[in-house]
């Protein structure tokens, strides 16, 4: 049977969040690391992070999913389904990519999510789905850090 997340379950939730980043694909050249690398530095209970991954993760399959769903307005709605081996990602049920084996997304720009802005959660959720130009990558920089913290996700 599939689960629906609301957003105030994730919202603070650390374990979530380091979770879901670990779930990102990036590399920083500059300093030869994987995202997943960079984690290590955030001081997280590992046991706690496994159980709660676990639980989180129990009996999804192809047929069971959890999912973050809502309404921005009575024009867009927004759908990300946490399953098996993937993260997806829908925008008025229509697919804008996944997170997972066979990764691709079709990006959002940078201006695109600052449509999303209002709404804190769901912008951190649709951050992996997002082109940002080299000419916008202080911003964003400055921008995401500023929603992490007001977040509390890690």
């Amino acid at each position: 049977m599939s689960k629906q997340i609301s957003i105030e379950e994730i919202k603070d939730n650390p374990y979530f969040w380091y979770f879901y980043i670990k779930c990102f694909r990036g590399f920083d050249d500059k300093n030869e690391l994987n995202l997943d690398e960079a984690l290590a530095v955030i001081d997280i209970d590992e046991d706690e992070l496994n159980k709660w991954e676990k639980n989180f993760l129990a009996n999804l399959n192809d047929e069971n999913i959890s999912f973050v769903t809502g309404e921005l307005n009575a024009e867009m709605s927004f759908q990300i389904e946490f399953r098996e081996n993937e993260i997806v990602f829908f925008l008025n049920e229509v697919y804008i990519g996944n997170l997972g084996g066979h990764f691709e997304a079709w990006f959002l720009t940078w201006d695109e999510l600052l449509a999303f802005d209002k709404y804190p959660s769901l912008f951190l959720l649709l951050l992996p789905m997002t082109g940002v130009e080299l000419q916008q990558t202080e911003l964003a920089k400055e921008l995401t850090k500023k929603k992490v913290a007001k977040h509390r996700c890690v």
